[in-house]
């Protein structure tokens, strides 16, 4: 009786074990979260399309064929800076309507600012980065999905010249 027992318990371990495997690996392979800060969309590797995640939270995906990715939509400040002086800054943040003019240039990857992702694994070219190549262009170019929302000078005002266009420039692909 003992060893029935035994076994019993041995065997209730065991399927305890498994079940809780299963339900990590199902949580760590097919289900992504995107925070409420994010902006998230599906890569198809079959075809190349992508989706729009229309809402934060938990997105379950078949893994290997569909990755989520995300961009960071909070404001960031964006500095230009020499020899440990801030020359210009200015208050950008992503603007979600131009997600396909930028995944078109700059390919799908996860986008966080400072380069680094929510699992903390450092991306290749900041979001923060990115933005500050485009907010400081010098083609008063307005793009797509950069949104500058202030702009401060080194003495503390606001620049003489007006960085946003009135009217809207053609859109070329970066050279």
């Amino acid at each position: 009786m003992y060893d029935r027992l035994i076994n019993t318990i041995a065997a209730l371990i065991a399927i305890a074990a498994i079940a809780t495997c299963t339900m990590l690996g199902f949580r760590f392979i097919v289900v992504t979260h995107v925070e409420n800060y994010e902006l998230g969309y599906l890569w198809d590797a079959r075809d190349g399309s992508i989706t729009r995640i229309q809402h934060p939270g938990y997105i379950i995906h078949p893994p290997i064929v569909t990755y989520v990715y995300t961009i960071d939509l909070r404001p960031m400040q964006v500095c230009i800076n020499a020899n440990k002086r801030t020359l210009n800054c200015k208050l950008v943040r992503f603007n979600p309507a131009g997600l396909d003019k930028f995944l078109e240039w700059h390919g799908t990857n996860d986008y966080a600012i400072n380069g680094t992702n929510a699992d903390g694994r450092t991306t290749t070219g900041g979001l923060d980065d990115i933005l500050m190549s485009y907010a400081f262009d010098g083609s008063r170019t307005r793009y797509p999905f950069l949104e500058v929302l202030g702009e401060i000078s080194a003495n503390g005002e606001k620049p003489i010249t007006d960085t946003v266009p009135t009217t809207t420039a053609p859109i070329q692909a970066p050279q």
